[in-house]
């Protein structure tokens, strides 16, 4: 039974996707609406529990989509990351001014709702990250954070950074602390 149940969710699926891989179709994210889902659901339910103990294995395959779903959501979703090579090169003069040294390397970069958190690395210090509210060519600095953060310290982390770096938006200050937090 359980054979046929993931190839009726398979063809459901294609069905659904117009016979290509939702990456490559762009109807992933359709998915992901409960309206979406729920028939690939129930079909996958039913070929599961065979309809007998289906309140024994309910809970089991409630808890496993929960989980497949969650895998692919991080805090870091919809923040941009992306930083050319020339935009490094433009920003590592500006931060070494702003931190008073004679160079820095520009290594990672979030940006979200005219936000900005720029990762510098220097010979003086641990690797600071620095906080600006708009454009780091155009603004100082609001807050600075280095040093390492241990596991579970995500909660604390985003607290500093809303307290630090007054008017960040929530989800930039969440993304930063995944960003740092080890997993």
């Amino acid at each position: 039974m359980g054979r046929q149940a993931a190839k009726a969710v398979i063809h459901h699926i294609r069905m659904r996707a117009g016979k290509q891989p939702f990456a490559a179709s762009g109807k992933l994210s359709q998915m992901i609406s409960p309206h979406r889902w729920m028939p690939v659901f129930r079909v996958a339910l039913l070929g599961v529990a065979g309809r007998r103990n289906l309140t024994m294995k309910l809970p089991i395959s409630v808890g496993l989509l929960l989980m497949m779903l969650d895998a692919t959501a991080t805090p870091c979703d919809g923040v941009g990351s992306a930083l050319t090579g020339e935009r490094s090169a433009e920003l590592a003069p500006v931060i070494a001014s702003q931190l008073h040294i004679n160079e820095a390397r520009i290594v990672g970069s979030l940006r979200y709702s005219g936000w900005y958190i720029i990762h510098a690395e220097t010979p003086a210090s641990d690797p600071p990250y620095l906080f600006f509210n708009g454009d780091p060519m155009r603004h100082r600095y609001v807050a600075l954070w280095s040093g390492g953060a241990m596991v579970g310290e995500g909660s604390n982390i985003e607290r500093w950074v809303l307290n630090n770096a007054k008017g960040i938006p929530t989800k930039l200050a969440a993304c930063f602390a995944y960003q740092v937090t080890p997993k």
